[in-house]
């Protein structure tokens, strides 16, 4: 079966489990089936995975895990190991199994660990000892942006695609790290790679590395042909509780063939009338230019709209108005 769904992956606060719980709400509701709890500021699955988490958190995990099987949604861990500490990422697996997870997310992103033979040793061992689990890896250069960085990335990438088994599946965000285009095209760096084990990890909507944009539209950068061709597909979420709902909503009208015009499904999502006028504005294949008319509906958004998407989305639309200022 296809796992289609989010990350919760992005820097920054961490989400409550009243949050995660929410989000697994809005999966099942527009028939989604995949989590992939990653956050990057959670110390014990990264740089601190040799110590565990509360017996409180422990338990508000379980707990977790159970509503989301409870609404057939697979919950996955991913774990950023330390290439020579494998006993410490056997004992987190163990750990994440007995609390109801069994698929996990062997992550190498944003470490600048280049040692290919060692990352793979890890991973295969563990696709060997937990046999019952499912198992992807994410490798250090999981972007066509990052291979030329210096001879160290392109040589890593070259093996990488050398000697990842062609049967497993490995994280891949595109282009770009926050990629505004995914189609066949995104796979022209992979060749003679299996194109269905390409895991698509969507930055697209995330928002901590350019805190004054925000990128929202009809799924317009994505080509639903190429999203065919995936076994997995997954977009990162931006921490905003009801922006991630909305993003979710309109991933599950995007696959569903777009029954709905953008504009009634803004209305479904109670948005403002003047922000379903200007959500082109949102969208970065759109050049931001705002005109005086525009940047009026933008100060009635501010003063007139009471709504607690309103509230997550103020920086973004302060922004948009004093561009429209200049």
């Amino acid at each position: 079966m296809k796992k289609l769904g989010v990350v919760e992956g992005f820097y920054g606060s961490l989400m409550s489990f009243s949050q995660r719980n929410s989000i697994v709400e809005s999966l099942s509701n527009n028939n989604l089936n995949f989590y992939l709890y990653a956050p990057k500021e959670d110390p014990f699955i990264r740089k601190h995975i040799d110590l565990d988490h509360s017996k409180e958190w422990e338990e508000q995990f379980q707990n977790f895990c159970h509503n989301a099987n409870e609404k057939h949604i697979q919950i996955s861990v991913g774990l950023c190991p330390k290439t020579n500490d494998y006993g410490s990422l056997a004992n987190k697996i163990n750990k994440f199994k007995s609390l109801g997870c069994n698929h996990f997310a062997i992550l190498f992103d944003d470490t600048e660990d280049y040692d290919l033979k060692s990352q793979l040793d890890i991973f295969n061992r563990v696709e060997t000892e937990f046999l019952d689990s499912e198992i992807i890896f994410c490798p250090s250069i999981y972007t066509s942006e990052l291979v030329d960085q210096n001879q160290n990335t392109k040589e890593y990438f070259a093996s990488f695609k050398n000697n990842f088994p062609q049967d497993k599946t490995f994280i891949w965000t595109g282009p770009k790290v926050i990629s505004e285009e995914l189609n066949d095209e995104v796979d022209n760096d992979l060749e003679d790679m299996d194109n269905s084990n390409i895991a698509i990890w969507d930055n697209y909507f995330t928002v901590d590395s350019c805190p004054e944009l925000l990128n929202y539209s009809y799924f317009d950068h994505l080509d639903i042909q190429y999203l065919k061709k995936k076994e997995m597909y997954f977009i990162n979420l931006t921490g905003m509780l009801y922006t991630d709902s909305l993003i979710i909503n309109t991933f599950g009208h995007f696959i569903n063939g777009k029954t709905i015009s953008f504009e009634e499904l803004l209305k479904e999502n109670k948005l403002d009338k003047n922000l379903i006028e200007l959500i082109h504005l949102f969208n970065p294949k759109n050049k931001l230019k705002i005109t005086d008319s525009e940047n009026m509906k933008i100060k009635k958004i501010l003063q007139e709209w009471f709504s607690p998407l309103k509230n997550e989305w103020y920086p973004y639309l302060h922004y948009l108005k004093k561009r429209g200022e200049k």
